[in-house]
Parts: C-alpha cells; sequence; structure tokens
C-alpha cells in the first residue's frame, strides 16, 4: 500500500485514472550520464555535474468491471519511488482485501548510454538502450509482493572487454508489509533483491537492500517520506581496475500532494524533491543526484 491507495478506490466500475503534466529538474555527478559531452581525461577522476530539465505528461487509467480490470499508464511508482515506466496490465480482484495483477512494461523511449563509457581523451559516443520489463503482483490488505522479469539490449555495446559487456536480463523482487498506525497515518517497511545476469561477469551483480515509506494525511495535504538503502556485489573482476566491484546506494524521498486546489475535488498538486547516492569501490562508478518535481494531477 502507498499514499495513493488512500485515495484508489478498486471497486469503482467503469473507467476511471489520474492524468497530469510534471516539470522537473535534475542535478546529476556522474560519469555515466550522457547529459555532458565533457572528455574524459582519467577513469580516477570524479563525474562531470549535469543539469537538466523536462516537462513531461504522467497518469494512468484503467477500466473496471466486476472484479477484472485493465490499465495502462504510470503505477503508484511513479511518485513514490521515482519509476516512470509506462505499465500495460490486467488486475484481478480475489477478494475484498486482496487483488492479482501482471503487467508489461515496453520501452517507448529509448534511454541513452555511452557506448563506451570508458574512453578516454577523445569524445565518447552514445547510444540506445532499451529493454522490457514483465511483472506480477500481489496486493493483500497488509502484504504486497512483487516479482518483476527484464531484458536489457544496448544498440552498439563497444565497451573494451567482454566482461563488461552490458546486454542481459534480470529478477526483482520485493516484500512489503503495511502497518497503519491510525486511519491517516501508515508505514510500509519492504525488503528487495534483484540479480542482474549481465552478459559481462564483471558488469553481473546481486543487489539486496531495505527501505521504508511513511505517509501521513492531513485535512487536503498528503506527506509521503520514503527511503532505501541496498548493497550489490558484482560476480567477477573489473579487467579495467582490477577490483571486484562494490557498491552502497542511498535513496531518500519526500512527497507533498494538496487536493482540492482551485477549489475543484479532483485536482491536485504534487510536488517531490528526491537525493541519491551511490558509493561503490571504485570511484569511476560513484555518482550522486537531486531533483525536482512539481505539477497538478485530475483524478477521474
Amino acid at each position: 500500500m502507498t499514499f495513493l491507495s488512500f485515495h484508489s478506490n478498486s471497486s469503482e466500475q467503469g473507467i476511471s485514472g489520474e492524468l497530469g503534466l510534471f516539470a522537473q529538474y535534475q542535478e546529476t555527478k556522474s560519469n555515466l550520464s550522457t547529459g555532458s559531452d565533457k572528455v574524459l581525461t582519467s577513469l580516477k577522476n570524479e563525474g562531470a555535474s549535469v543539469s537538466e530539465s523536462s516537462v513531461f505528461p504522467l497518469g494512468n487509467i484503467q477500466y473496471q468491471w466486476g472484479n477484472h480490470q485493465v490499465f495502462v499508464g504510470q503505477s503508484e511508482d511513479t511518485f513514490v519511488r521515482g519509476v516512470l515506466a509506462l505499465e500495460l496490465g490486467y488486475r484481478n480482484q480475489i477478494n475484498r482485501n486482496s487483488s492479482l495483477s501482471v503487467a508489461i512494461a515496453p520501452t517507448v523511449q529509448d534511454g541513452e548510454v555511452w557506448s563506451n563509457p570508458y574512453l578516454v581523451n577523445d569524445k565518447r559516443a552514445k547510444t540506445d538502450s532499451k529493454g522490457n520489463v514483465y511483472r506480477m503482483k500481489y496486493e493483500h490488505q497488509i502484504l504486497t509482493m512483487d516479482f518483476a522479469y527484464y531484458d536489457r539490449k544496448i544498440d552498439t555495446e563497444a565497451s573494451p572487454n567482454k566482461a563488461l559487456n552490458r546486454e542481459g536480463k534480470g529478477y526483482f523482487s520485493k516484500l512489503a508489509i503495511s502497518l497503519p498506525l491510525s486511519t491517516s497515518a501508515l508505514i510500509e517497511p519492504s525488503v528487495f533483491y534483484q540479480m542482474d545476469d549481465a552478459q559481462g561477469s564483471a558488469m553481473a551483480f546481486d543487489k539486496i537492500g531495505a527501505g521504508i515509506t511513511a505517509s501521513i494525511l492531513s485535512g487536503h495535504y498528503t506527506f509521503v517520506f520514503d527511503g532505501r538503502f541496498s548493497t550489490s556485489e558484482y560476480d567477477a573482476t573489473h579487467p579495467i581496475f582490477g577490483v571486484t566491484r562494490e557498491e552502497d546506494k542511498l535513496h531518500l524521498g519526500l512527497l507533498f500532494e494538496e487536493r482540492e486546489i482551485f477549489g475543484d475535488p479532483q485536482m491536485s498538486l504534487i510536488a517531490q524533491v528526491t537525493y541519491e547516492k551511490s558509493d561503490a569501490n571504485i570511484s569511476f562508478y560513484d555518482e550522486e543526484g537531486v531533483s525536482f518535481l512539481i505539477g497538478g494531477l485530475y483524478r477521474f
């Protein structure tokens, strides 16, 4: 359960959903970001700072008949956990307290990565990264189990060693428990595991992590805090840096929603700030970023 669960009503028949327009500004410091064309002079230097802004629509639409529902759009993870995947899926309301859903999140817009991230003293070339995610979720009144399989394809993989090939597939699973503190507040601790089977042995990894989401409603206002910490261990020695990569990642997010803006009970103002930091034993992979999002959401 997340903050959107306070507002949703899965038994509502017919068409319903939420649509909005959002603006985002983000600053990132990373050697892997394609937002900067800065030429690397050394693999030991910290990443360049990159600022980007964008405007985009977000939302989802669902059609409910009886205990069945089809849906398309971003899931609730869009706002709470910063995941902007587009999903197309089906949900079955098993009983009053539980449901099972399956969904596919296809590549709608290709992402960009460096063809050879390790190239120094020359301009790096960009290439497209794409893939699909297949997801199954079981939701109970207090329990959520999430399982996903994904694949990843890079148009031009030019890393200098086959052990650095980033193409591959992987699995992700998460278990979360919702603990209501009152009718207007809940916390949701969670644990998650990811196994990424990249073709390059030095890029394949296992990740384990834990998180907590706290949601509070007060009148027309909703406040959501989301925190996660994970640690990753890679399978083989990195052929360039000579050590096996290990990485810790911290994610902190704070969301604010004001409902009934302009006197319209279906309109909401949403603002979000997110901070992420990755700390690896190979400094080339260290990353840090902050993002700000604001926009309006219309529920129908």
